[in-house]
């Protein structure tokens, strides 16, 4: 029976963790899908702004600012948008053209022009440089705080391509608080949580807020997550990974992701405590239900025990002790009555001595006594 309950609590324990991994590989799958979808919509605003941008026949500022600021108003995960011309490209006597529309910190949507001058330099920024060098139609940046409106964001480039020609790129910017909120809203059970790592291992939406945009878990004083961090940031691959370590000061499960092309990777953390504690319960359970069957089983076996054997034993012993004590009242009765017959006979034969003494005891007769008396 012990062996049994064992057998089954181990085959128990190997199905849950098999679940286990399913789940988080299931959930770590949704959000996966959830947050790429909503990159690659917002990416689409940059890809189609800079196709009808490279389509006009002449560029029409005031129409694509008011596409921008409808662009910022359906999506409150969009903060900013605008389009940067190459040097000359929007006018011959004009370096720098890059109009901006942006949600500033009370929700307004403003216009701004400080990009475009000298001492900004749009030309030298990595999302502006990264979307003429690639061939990939919307280019993604890793996170970082804007210097104009003092912003974290995130942002989506496409490269604005006229007669062959590219003449300047197109920007839709996330807005890093509401993506952030979003990231920290996840939850995974009761106690598990999510948090984004950059291309280069860098924070980001992680709850502890110290972390975020300052430090890299490929930096991590812990080995097992340093470890870790160059194990995610080197999967490039859509295909979602789910292990199990000492990892945050707790042993816990880990599932990591790429969000589609953006260069971000989903990291999902669920405690193997929580995951067990269903488990935990099945254990004190089955533990309780064999105490139960032993004491159960001992009991039956005593009562059979009982029953079968110590029962019959005990009545053979008092049929035997009956018989025994039988025979020996038999035995003392015997004794009784040869006793009594033995006392019988002698007080006999005292009385036949007294009728007829012993010839040593009569008094001779001579017959001389005869004749003279």
């Amino acid at each position: 029976m012990g062996i049994q309950a064992g057998l089954s609590l181990y085959s128990f324990k190997n199905s849950m963790e098999t679940k286990v991994y399913e789940n988080l590989n299931s959930q770590a799958g949704q959000i996966q899908n959830k947050l790429s979808g909503r990159f690659d919509q917002i990416g689409k605003y940059s890809e189609l702004m800079a196709y009808n941008i490279g389509a006009m026949s002449r560029y029409d500022s005031d129409m694509l600012l008011g596409v921008i600021e409808k662009y910022i108003e359906s999506d409150t995960l969009i903060i900013g948008a605008g389009f940067w011309f190459e040097p000359n490209a929007y006018q011959s006597n004009l370096k720098y053209y890059g109009p901006y529309k942006y949600k500033d910190d009370k929700g307004r949507i403003v216009m701004t022009w400080e990009y475009s001058n000298a001492e900004y330099d749009y030309f030298k920024e990595d999302w502006y440089k990264n979307a003429l060098a690639t061939k990939e139609k919307v280019v993604w940046s890793p996170p970082y705080e804007d210097i104009v409106t003092k912003m974290p964001m995130i942002t989506s480039s496409s490269s604005i391509t006229k007669a062959g020609k590219v003449v300047g790129v197109t920007t839709t910017d996330i807005d890093f608080k509401e993506f952030s909120d979003y990231i920290k809203s996840i939850k995974i059970g009761q106690e598990g949580y999510a948090f984004i790592v950059s291309e280069d291992g860098t924070y980001i939406a992680h709850k502890q807020q110290e972390k975020n945009l300052k430090e890299k878990i490929t930096d991590d004083k812990d080995m097992n997550v340093k470890k870790l961090g160059t194990e995610i940031i080197k999967h490039k691959d859509k295909e979602i990974k789910v292990s199990r370590d000492q990892l945050f000061g707790a042993d816990n499960f880990v599932t990591y992701v790429p969000i589609g092309n953006t260069g971000l990777h989903l990291v999902v953390i669920y405690p193997a405590e929580e995951a067990y504690r269903d488990l935990n319960k099945v254990i004190i359970l089955n533990i309780g239900i064999f105490v139960v069957a032993v004491i159960i089983l001992v009991l039956v076996l005593a009562w059979l025990f009982n029953w079968k054997i110590s029962r019959p034993i005990e009545e053979l012993t008092l049929g035997a002790d009956f018989q025994l004590r039988q025979q020996q009242l038999n035995l003392k009765v015997r004794f009784t009555i040869i006793e009594n017959d033995v006392n019988r006979s002698s007080k006999r034969r005292v009385n036949d001595s007294k009728l007829f003494p012993s010839p040593g005891n009569v008094e001779p007769i001579f017959f001389d006594n005869i004749i003279r008396g």
